[in-house]
């Protein structure tokens, strides 16, 4: 629901303003493109975009964030193209990549974010 406030297609509130944090966003292309990734307090789903594990349901995880759903994507992102790095070898989606995707310089993620919260306290 928008707020008694809201001026519809010239908002002028944050929340409903569909905004990038870059060009060439990673994440907002995992959301499909329609920007988004600049979304806080949200619970988001990333999964691995390769059909063989889409059809396993495996390369899953599920998070939530008070920051900018598009900053926390990219540190999963970076797990998942360098699963051997050190500081990702117990992160969920380096351990999927590391398993399932030895060789893949450029992870297919996708992204969704399953609900917004005022808080994620």
């Amino acid at each position: 629901m928008l707020p008694s406030q809201c001026l519809g297609k010239g908002c002028r509130f944050p929340c409903f303003q569909k905004k990038c944090l870059s060009d060439g966003c990673l994440a907002c292309g995992a959301l499909g493109g329609g920007g988004g990734c600049a979304d806080h307090n949200v619970v988001y789903e990333i999964k691995c975009g390769f059909q063989s594990c889409r059809s396993a349901n495996i390369g899953l995880y599920n998070g939530e964030t008070y920051r900018p759903v598009g900053e926390r994507f990219m540190e999963h992102y970076r797990s998942a193209r360098n699963p051997d790095a050190p500081s990702y070898l117990d992160k969920p989606l380096a351990k999927h990549y590391s398993s399932q995707h030895k060789d893949c310089e450029n992870p297919k993620l996708e992204l969704e974010i399953l609900k917004r919260a005022a808080t994620t306290n």
